[in-house]
């Protein structure tokens, strides 16, 4: 299923907060031109580019990969590669996604109080625990403060990041293929379960991730944004 954005000018699926997202985006975006010319400006519109593009292709990629799971967790090239590739895929955008909103959050945060929040800071700095602790210290009685916490420091945050990296940096990993025993059947992909079901509860944690983070997020804006650009 999808959802018409009109602000973004095409269908999204229905799992992704596009009404979060766009609501924030108005606040950040439409007060007064002057706001839209600077570069912390620019590069929260870079950022939220970002968030909505890669969950979608995240989305796509999620999509195809559960159908070839269901046919076979044991296909022959090249629907194996084809498996590999949408796995890569899948862990690299979703957890882009997730990143591209921590990046576009500071940037955020450098429109309401640009001493405190450089930003002519270099881009390689702002990762989601340096967005986490600066929101802490600039802003630590705001939702979406303790939602960014929320989200860096839980579980399957990590997994997914563990997962990125491993495939990113390191190894296309094996298959195990159990025959006999209680496991007979099951195949294991880094240690855990390889199939179908797997990926949709992973989706829809990165649906919910990014929705507890732009809940609070469209309040900050809307709180500290809303109104004419004062900087």
């Amino acid at each position: 299923m999808t959802v018409i954005s009109e602000r973004f000018g095409f269908n999204v699926t229905d799992d992704f907060p596009i009404k979060l997202l766009e609501d924030a985006h108005a606040a950040i975006s439409d007060p007064d031109e002057s706001r839209r010319k600077q570069l912390a400006w620019r590069e929260w519109a870079g950022a939220c580019n970002g968030v909505l593009y890669r969950f979608m292709a995240c989305a796509e990629h999620c999509d195809r990969l559960v159908a070839s799971l269901t046919a076979s967790t044991s296909p022959p090239v090249p629907e194996r590669y084809e498996q590999e590739k949408l796995l890569y895929n899948f862990f690299a955008e979703g957890l882009s996604s997730l990143e591209c909103l921590y990046y576009g959050v500071y940037f955020a945060g450098a429109l309401v109080g640009p001493t405190d929040m450089d930003p002519q800071r270099n881009p390689r700095d702002v990762v989601p625990k340096f967005v986490t602790e600066r929101f802490e210290d600039v802003f630590p009685t705001e939702l979406v403060t303790s939602r960014l916490r929320q989200v860096l420091d839980s579980a399957d945050h990590a997994v997914w990041k563990t997962v990125r990296n491993v495939l990113t940096h390191r190894v296309a990993p094996g298959r195990e293929h159990h025959e006999g025993g209680p496991t007979s059947g099951n195949t294991y992909w880094l240690g855990d379960l390889l199939d179908p079901e797997s990926f949709a509860t992973r989706r829809a944690w990165l649906s919910g991730a990014l929705t507890e983070i732009l809940e609070g997020f469209e309040v900050f804006t809307r709180t500290h944004l809303a109104g004419a650009s004062e900087h």
